[in-house]
């Protein structure tokens, strides 16, 4: 078995100035480590990682070692073709080799050329498993599993490695007193040539950071007369440990990539996260004066579906980017349609009101009379169900349910055999449907206003509904005093589009839905069962009990917290209403997550001018990457964009200099995590950190912890030329709070919206 490592842990002399800082790289926490450290792997580190790759069927895998990969790769292979247990692997090993037929559309240059030197035995392709760390390792465990895995799945190879991890710049380390260093800089022992109590230094510490070293003495500098004594310092040996979670796991960056179903935000986990704006982030923008970059960092750069589409293609084009209202904002309306609302919003205010019956059958594009979903052997959406495509749409883009009209030249017919029109799918985050109750229901929300018009106490009324069943006499009693019933009464309960409420199937083949179907279904069982008793005639008793379970459905599907008895799920969760998706979706609008954003832990360097920030080079690359497409079409350097990012990825010489090109003095907007906003240009360094001076280490008050800053690349024109001249908001509140909109919805009156509330909203 190979040779295993550290565990990230050793006793070193970690000393402390005190007097004056001699050296500027070492401010707040930031230290400085001898490389004789590094050399002698003193805090090398040996963190367990497991990799795995799944093979499809439709490819058609082999293994084999047949594989064209070099022959030290294939002796370290065992019988199955799977790397043996004990072996060292660096960048490019192969874990598992295999091969795959190759289609003849699908044969590139090089398969091409090979076919024609040795015939059709080229006719395949390479899809060995390899270990692309840039660390290497040593592989302790490998399995080739076959069960237990999704159905186009042939199989999956599993292969735990321990990683040797060097110490990097941007690592942070614990002192045995629990305080936080981060390593700013690297130096060979000759240029540290430092002695304390007759010692070497390994950590240097600057004087600005508390730690707890009790023995004192004189750092000596060895010089041409040999030991003189420099300056006073404090040190001990101490045990020194490295932070388990790794260098590479806090460096964060996207341009775009994968979003959530149902907000339809970036999102925030790996591997290539985007950053949130949270609201007192949103705020401290504001006050800076940075107005235009959050508008794009809530609408284009989030959940704007089809703007931020658009503003990708118009960079790449280099043509002016517009904004486009949020899904967020979309999605409020939606719900408020859902509880009976029509929330109308202008630049400079927001009401709501009460819909008739009437109102929510013009909104809605058919009945739902069934509770039944999906159809479990088509597994197509049933018909009259909660998500019929004849109401709602269809669910692939232009074919409609039958199968008998696909493609776009079907455009805009309606399939005279299933009734759905062909169209795109996006259809089904717009339209509504409806339920027909058979006895009326009161609003959950409107029963004070009821027992108030009706001049009896609330617990008389409650009693009257849920004992009783008695709606129609209370709607009757309302009809007879001549107050209108619109919004107190409901005989009509709309559907919200299907995007909002999901239905979707995962890996292993079970279904996933929202919470919010289950209540539906509930309130479409209960009315039929409703109808079906007054059709035999059953006593009244009998329709009356059952009347008070529909009103009891209908308050669980409008708020289930609120009911007395609210309707649980697994593990005796209750399900999540109408009302909860209302506050997730006002949460939604306050914090959002952006593309085009990065975020790294940040170490100060002298070499960075006042004012600027060093980024990595791969996230340059992906902060400005619609630029850079533009610049390499434009050149004839790339004729498509796939092409264009394979020539990003290489990271060669040629790319820097594209990317040095392109960047020049860009600048994007830098957010600490206490909220110190600044407008930086960019520079390019090496590395896996964020480099800065270190007066702007200080201005930004990222001289404590890991230090960790967030980067926003602008894309209109508006925002970079915000970013040279800011102008501060004076005003940064903001009427968007859920308790605000029930007050708004119970009283009947308008909300004046804020210059805030209009960016929040996406209004411009």
């Amino acid at each position: 078995m190979g040779k295993l490592w550290l565990d990230g842990i050793a006793k070193l002399n970690v000393v402390r100035m005190k007097g004056p800082n001699l050296f500027p790289e070492l401010v707040g926490n930031a230290v400085m480590v001898s490389d004789k450290v590094v050399h002698e792997h003193r805090l090398t580190s040996s963190p367990v990682v497991c990799l795995s790759k799944d093979f499809y069927r439709h490819e058609k895998v082999e293994l084999t070692k047949d594989a064209p990969v070099s022959e030290k790769y294939l002796e370290s292979l065992n019988d199955r073709c799977l790397v043996k247990v004990g072996t060292e692997v660096q960048s490019g090993s192969i874990l598992a080799s295999a091969t795959s037929p190759t289609l003849d559309e699908q044969v590139s240059i090089e398969e091409q050329l090979l076919r024609a030197l040795f015939g059709k035995s080229a006719a395949w392709r390479d899809c060995s498993f390899c270990y692309e760390l840039d660390d290497p390792g040593v592989v302790t465990r490998v399995d080739l599993v076959q069960e237990n895995l999704p159905v186009d799945v042939a199989f999956r190879v599993e292969v735990e490695v321990v990683v040797r991890r060097e110490l990097r710049v941007g690592d942070i380390l614990h002192t045995s007193d629990g305080t936080k260093l981060r390593v700013a800089k690297i130096v060979p022992q000759r240029e540290m040539n430092y002695l304390f109590r007759r010692s070497l230094v390994d950590v240097l510490v600057g004087p600005d950071l508390a730690i707890d070293l009790p023995g004192s003495g004189y750092l000596r500098h060895r010089s041409k007369r040999g030991w003189t004594n420099w300056f006073k310092t404090v040190g001990a040996v101490t045990h020194v440990t490295k932070i388990s979670k790794q260098l590479e796991d806090k460096q964060e960056f996207r341009s775009m990539g994968n979003y959530s179903l149902i907000s339809q935000q970036p999102v925030g986990s790996l591997p290539n996260p985007s950053q949130m704006v949270s609201w007192d982030m949103a705020q401290a923008l504001l006050k800076a004066g940075y107005s235009e970059n959050l508008r794009e960092m809530f609408s284009i750069k989030s959940d704007a579906i089809e703007g931020r589409a658009m503003a990708y293609e118009a960079t790449i084009k280099g043509q002016e980017i517009l904004l486009d209202q949020p899904y967020s904002t979309t999605r409020l309306k939606h719900i408020f349609c859902g509880l009976g609302f029509e929330l109308k919003i202008n630049n400079d205010q927001f009401w709501l009101l009460p819909m008739s019956d009437d109102g929510r059958k013009k909104l809605s594009f058919g009945v739902v009379k069934i509770s039944e979903t999906i159809n479990y052997r088509t597994y197509r959406f049933e018909p009259d169900g909660i998500f019929c495509e004849r109401i709602f749409g269809t669910s692939r883009d232009f074919e409609c349910r039958c199968g008998k009209y696909k493609g776009t030249k079907y455009k805009g017919i309606i399939c005279e055999k299933c009734g759905v029109k062909v169209t795109a799918s996006r259809v089904r985050g717009q339209r509504f449907g409806h339920i027909n109750l058979v006895k009326p229901v009161i609003h959950p929300w409107f029963f004070s206003r009821v027992a108030s018009l009706l001049e009896v106490e609330l617990s008389e009324l409650r009693q009257l509904v849920y004992e009783q069943g008695g709606v129609d006499k209370v709607k009757a009693e309302l009809e007879s005093r001549g107050i209108p019933l619109q919004g107190l009464i409901m005989e009509t309960i709309p559907v919200i589009p299907p995007d909002l409420r999901p239905l979707f199937q995962l890996n292993d083949g079970r279904w996933c839905t929202a919470d919010v179907n289950d209540l539906y279904r509930r309130v479409v069982i209960r009315s039929k069962r409703t109808a079906r008793l007054i059709e035999l005639n059953a006593p009244q008793v009998i329709i009356e009990s059952e009347a008070r379970t529909l009103q009891q459905a209908v308050d669980a599907l409008m708020d289930n917290l609120a009911c007395p008895r609210p309707v649980l799920g697994e593990a005796d969760r209750p399900l999540n209403s109408l009302k909860g998706m209302l506050t997730e979706t006002v949460e939604s609008i306050r914090n959002k997550r952006s593309n085009f954003s990065a975020r790294a832990i940040t170490v100060p360097d002298v070499n960075i001018a006042k004012g600027t920030v060093g980024v990595p080079l791969t996230m340059a690359i992906q902060l400005f990457l619609p630029a850079l497409i533009r610049e390499l079409k434009a050149t004839g350097k790339a004729d498509t964009i796939k092409m264009a990012k394979r020539l990003l990825e290489q990271t060669s010489v040629e790319v820097r200099d594209l990317v040095l090109q392109v960047v020049g003095q860009e600048r994007v907007l830098a957010i600490t995590e206490a909220n110190k906003v600044s407008a930086l240009v960019v520079a390019l360094c090496d590395g896996e950190v964020l480099r800065l001076n270190p007066e702007d280490v200080k201005a930004l008050e990222l001289t404590s912890g890991e230090g960790r800053l967030k980067v926003f690349a602008p894309l209109r024109k508006e925002a970079k030329v915000e970013l040279l001249e800011p102008k501060p908001m004076s005003d940064v509140s903001s009427n968007l709070d859920f308790d605000r909109l029930l007050e708004t919805i119970l009283s009947g009156n308008s909300t004046n919206l804020t210059p805030v509330d209009s960016i929040l909203l996406g209004i411009s």
